[in-house]
């Protein structure tokens, strides 16, 4: 124990030296100012896949310039739109996570149905274009490819 207190006793100054420093160093990390904040439109609560958001859907968030994600929308545009993909409380909005505005939107309709054009006189016949002769290749609709009979 006298060792110890003769060794405090002897690097007084040097301990008083680096406590001061420690005391400047935490000062001035405590009064640095904040980082630049960006307002950011956020989910106010989960979101459905497919849901038309209104005014209700839609809150503000304060977030720092580094972590705000790029491509953000403002709160104006985003009434309307539809979610592309279902999205948790605090979410920040962005041009990939929403669909084009429902009014715009077309409903989906399915594409005509392709057939496979008629061959020509080289190529045996399926039966969707005339009469096959018996003894030739079939027309396979599963595969889509010629087997023989």
């Amino acid at each position: 124990m006298d060792r110890l207190r003769s060794s405090l006793l002897e690097h007084r100054r040097l301990l008083a030296a680096l406590c001061t420093a420690l005391a400047v160093l935490l000062a001035l990390t405590s009064v640095r100012r904040p980082p630049d904040q960006v307002e950011v439109a956020v989910a106010a609560r989960d979101l459905a896949s497919g849901t038309v958001l209104s005014a209700d859907d839609v809150t503000s968030s304060l977030l720092p310039a580094g972590a705000a994600p790029q491509h953000l929308l403002s709160s104006d545009d985003l009434e309307g739109r539809r979610v592309g993909g279902p999205m948790r409380r605090g979410e920040a909005f962005t041009d990939v996570r929403l669909l084009e505005r429902a009014a715009r939107a077309r409903p989906w309709r399915p594409r005509a149905r392709w057939s496979p054009p008629c061959p020509t006189s080289r190529t045996p016949t399926p039966r969707s274009c005339g009469s096959p002769s018996p003894a030739g290749p079939r027309w396979s609709s599963h595969a889509w490819a010629w087997r023989r009979s």
